[in-house]
Order: structure tokens, then C-alpha cells, then sequence
């Protein structure tokens, strides 16, 4: 269903709604989030620029101004002074094949991620399942510290196990120095 909104200078709130697909079942993957994301700011500044009597098109940033007065939020409700987004791993039947001892992989990756923020040292072996590009993975958050952001909070699990992590910019800070350092990892025997 569509969606048709009169946008003034007094209403600032906007409303993004998706539907076919996922969007039917209440579901959006991150990856979708992210081009949706992506291509909804990246329209609406170019619409502001050549507003403002600008050209789009050609590359480069726009002037600040124009980048402030365009840039889109995620609104969601209130929550104890923080946002909190529900997610999920995406259900459905592999459409792979999928090694018998990897069968329960999301949770695991899940699980393993959130419990290495945790141990994350500088003079410690990198925690099972993180090598340089999760730590690439990581780092490339650190621009949301700037802005104002405290902690990035990860909490998976129910009743009976529940894992706990958290992103800071002092956590970004540890990861940096990781990977200044050669990196060694737990080591495991395949066979």
C-alpha cells in the first residue's frame, strides 16, 4: 500500500513504508535496510540540491547545509532514553547446501559476536570466530561516536541464555590497537 504525505516546515515527521515480500511478514533484512536507507537520503538530498539550484549527478558532497537540512532519522519509539530496534535472523529454508555441523550458524555467529565484544584485549588472542575483517566490521561504526552516540548494545537470547555485548568508542579505541599489532587467533584443528 502506498503512502502520500504533505510535507510542511512545522511536521518533521515522515513515514517510510514498505510492503510486498518480506515487508508482508513485518521482516526487512539489514542489507535492504541499508540500500533502502542509503537510496531514500541519497534522493532526497540530491532533490534538495536541485532545489537549492544545484546540479546532482556529478559526485562529491553536497554543501552542509544542504546535507543538514536533508538528512533522514530512524524514529522509533521511546525507550528508556535510547532507540532499540528488534532484530531477527532471517527464517526460511537454505536455499544451499548447508554443512550438517553449521546447521544452527546465524545463532552461533550471533551468539559468538556479542560474546567477543566482551573479550576484545590488546594483549589477548583474538576471541573465537573474529579474524581482521570483523574487526574491520567493527571499527566501521566508529563514525556514529562522533555524533554523539554512547554505546551500541547487543543483546540476544531469551529466559534460559541470554549474551550480552556492547560497541563503545573505547571499545572502537582497543580494536584499533588490535590492529596495529600482528594478530594471532585461537587455533583450531580441522579434520
Amino acid at each position: 500500500s502506498g503512502y502520500a504525505h504533505v510535507v510542511t516546515a512545522q511536521d518533521k515527521h515522515r513515514l517510510l513504508r514498505l510492503s510486498g515480500g518480506p515487508a508482508d511478514e513485518h521482516r526487512v533484512s539489514l542489507n535492504d535496510l541499508t540500500t533502502i536507507a542509503h537510496g531514500v537520503q541519497a534522493a532526497v538530498r540530491n532533490v534538495g540540491a536541485v532545489l537549492a539550484g544545484q546540479r546532482t549527478g556529478r559526485g562529491g558532497r553536497k554543501l552542509g547545509w544542504i546535507e543538514q537540512a536533508t538528512e533522514l532519522e530512524l524514529v522509533a519509539p521511546a525507550s528508556a532514553g535510547s532507540l532499540v530496534l528488534d532484530l531477527e535472523l532471517a527464517d526460511g529454508t537454505p536455499t544451499l547446501e548447508v554443512e550438517p555441523d553449521l546447521s544452527e550458524l546465524g545463532p552461533m555467529a550471533l551468539a559468538t559476536f556479542v560474546d567477543g565484544l566482551a573479550q576484545l584485549t590488546t594483549d589477548a588472542p583474538l576471541p573465537r570466530g573474529f579474524d581482521p575483517g570483523v574487526l574491520k566490521a567493527v571499527t566501521s561504526l566508529t563514525p556514529i561516536f562522533t555524533k554523539g552516540y554512547r554505546s551500541l548494545e547487543l543483546t540476544i537470547g531469551g529466559k534460559l541464555s541470554t549474551h550480552c555485548g556492547e560497541i563503545t568508542q573505547a571499545r572502537n579505541g582497543i580494536v584499533r590497537q588490535i590492529t596495529e599489532r600482528p594478530l594471532t587467533a585461537q587455533t583450531s584443528v580441522d579434520g
